[in-house]
This record gives structure tokens, C-alpha cells and sequence, in this order.
């Protein structure tokens, strides 16, 4: 079920005094964390929303919910990999809906451009950077990860999330994914293995 609620930032004028007609809408992932907010991406794209002062307002969808409510009720295309992911924002201003938090912070620069969120000339490197740290940070640490998402995620979303991680890693029991194996790789990722 998508909860709209709106979110800190809610005058209709940006920081410059400009005026923005309508709130853009983020979609993003609710959890048992205190309000709400743990997902990481989602919250980069707060992040630059409040940067750069645009008012907005926060939909919430289920991590089981998100596939069908991007595709059929958002109009969301698929991120790379061929899977609806969050954050996505609609901007009833525009008519654009954007998926994927780079792809955002570049649009709204582009829509929005004062007090730009990607400095002049490092596009090519930030697009760089993500992939990098997901093939050496992130592969070191995917178990840890999962296993502390599973903890703060919403009971309805649970055996979803777990379907879909374990297809993503090519495994078919979520013990290969426990505890014991997260807080090995944890060590390892500190040793710098």
C-alpha cells in the first residue's frame, strides 16, 4: 500500500525564492528503522532535494510492491540490470519520472540548476566511481549488507527480499548468506581483504 506523507521540506518556493507549482514526488522504502528512513539511495536522493531546497513529498512502497507499482502505476522504466529499484521521482512540474540516484542528481540539475549537486566536468568520473566501488567495496560487504536490510525491513517484505537477493547471488538457502558468513566478510572488508 503507498502511504503519500509529505516530507520536512513542504513551501512550494525553493531556496532562491523561485516557485516550484508542485511538490516532486520520491518514491522510497519504508522499514522498522525510525522514521522510516535506511535505504541509502533513496536517501541520496533526499539529499540533493534538500540541497537544493525543492519541496517534496514521500510515497512509500513496500520492497515487494516496488516492481509492479514502477511499472504500472509510477511509469518507471528499469534501472541497469532490467529491475525497478528505488529511489524514483516524479516531477509533476515537468512530467518526467526518474529512476536511479545519479540519473536524478542529473536531472535535477538540469531542471533545477541553481546550486548544482554535480560539480562542472566530473560527470564521466561519478559515473566511474559507482561501478568501482561496487565491484571492490561493496562485493567484499553484499552479505553483511543483506543480512542487517533483513533485520529493518517490513515483516510483508521479508520473503520477497529474500527471493530476490538470493537469485541476485546465484544462491538458493539464505544460510549462505547468515550471520557467521556476513560478520566474516565484515572482518575481511576491515583487514582490507
Amino acid at each position: 500500500m503507498d502511504i503519500a506523507l509529505p516530507a520536512k521540506m513542504s513551501s512550494t518556493e525553493d531556496w532562491s525564492g523561485s516557485t516550484v507549482a508542485a511538490p516532486i514526488i520520491l518514491y522510497d522504502i519504508p522499514s522498522k528503522a525510525p522514521k522510516n528512513i535506511w535505504a541509502p539511495n533513496p536517501a541520496k536522493t533526499r539529499f540533493c532535494l534538500e540541497y537544493k531546497g525543492l519541496p517534496y513529498t514521500i510515497v512509500w512502497v513496500e520492497f515487494k510492491d516496488i516492481p509492479i507499482t514502477m511499472k504500472r502505476k509510477v511509469g518507471a522504466s528499469t534501472t541497469e540490470g532490467g529491475r525497478y529499484t528505488l529511489p524514483v521521482i516524479k516531477d509533476p512540474n515537468t512530467g518526467f519520472v526518474v529512476a536511479d540516484s545519479l540519473a536524478i542528481a542529473e536531472y535535477l540539475d538540469k531542471n533545477y540548476p541553481e546550486k548544482p549537486i554535480i560539480p562542472r566536468g566530473v560527470s564521466a568520473l561519478i559515473g566511474l566511481f559507482e561501478p568501482a566501488y561496487c565491484s571492490v567495496a561493496y562485493g567484499k560487504a553484499v552479505k553483511l549488507i543483506l543480512t542487517k536490510t533483513l533485520e529493518i525491513l517490513n515483516d510483508s517484505s521479508r520473503e520477497y527480499f529474500i527471493q530476490t537477493r538470493l537469485e541476485l547471488l546465484g544462491e538458493t538457502r539464505w544460510e549462505a548468506v547468515s550471520e557467521a558468513n556476513a560478520q566474516s566478510q565484515w572482518e575481511d572488508l576491515k583487514e582490507g581483504s
